[in-house]
């Protein structure tokens, strides 16, 4: 019996960490543009955008995946925005045209608590 009120107790000081997920990078922009795409974010509904900390991964994750990072992928930049309330995306941005066919990055996720960490390459085609 105290075990099991300890275990009751435990539980209800116990706050559950929301999971974070990425889905597929959805590209808007080609060879020779900005770079722009979107990332859809799967996280809790009541998640606010300025709580989402997202951002490039660091060098040793890029290390460990056998990536480099190139100039392209520093000018990268990562803002969370809410479409709906169902929805919301990262939008990734770049501040300089990509001369590069192909980008491949990996991108870090921080929300109360949780964490995810995606590789993404996305490959530029040329405008017609």
């Amino acid at each position: 019996m105290k075990h099991l009120i300890t275990c009751m107790l435990l539980a209800s000081l116990w706050t559950p960490a929301f999971a974070v997920g990425l889905g597929d990078i959805d590209l808007k922009s080609r060879l020779n543009q900005r770079f722009s795409a979107d990332i859809p974010l799967r996280i809790d509904a009541d998640a606010d955008a300025v709580d989402i900390n997202v951002r490039l991964a660091g060098r040793s994750y890029f290390k460990r995946a056998g990536l480099e990072r190139s100039a392209a992928v520093m000018d990268l930049t990562f803002e969370p925005v809410r479409l709906d309330a169902e929805q919301m995306v990262i939008k990734v941005r770049s501040g300089k045209v990509v001369k590069e066919p192909m980008l491949s990055f990996i991108v870090e996720v921080e929300h109360q608590g949780a964490r995810s960490l995606r590789e993404f390459t996305a490959m530029l085609d040329t405008p017609h």
